[in-house]
């Protein structure tokens, strides 16, 4: 059996399943969704080195938290995505 992935590129990519190559796609996907209409974004990329960036928290001095999708190989990160007003909750 074929998984069929679509990168953000717009790319067809297949591996197949239950033969070891799990590594040739992610475990799990970050997925943002808006809480108000429902709309949701799928892969994001770094720019410096193409990989999936992932979802991550940070703690902010006085308490507060902010969501973050950072690259894996530390490029960067950037805020979470917003719709409605509102920040994107994400479903790792």
């Amino acid at each position: 059996m074929a998984v069929y992935a679509f990168s953000a590129q717009g790319r067809v990519t297949t591996a197949a399943v239950g033969q070891g190559d799990s590594h040739r796609y992610p475990a799990a996907m970050s997925t943002y969704t808006c809480p108000k209409c429902g709309m949701s974004v799928g892969t994001m990329t770094c720019g410096t080195c193409g990989k999936e960036l992932v979802h991550d928290t940070l703690q902010l001095d006085g308490g507060a938290s902010v969501d973050v999708a950072k690259c894996p190989d530390g490029h960067g990160k950037i805020k979470s995505p917003q719709c409605c007003g509102e920040d994107m909750s994400c479903s790792v």
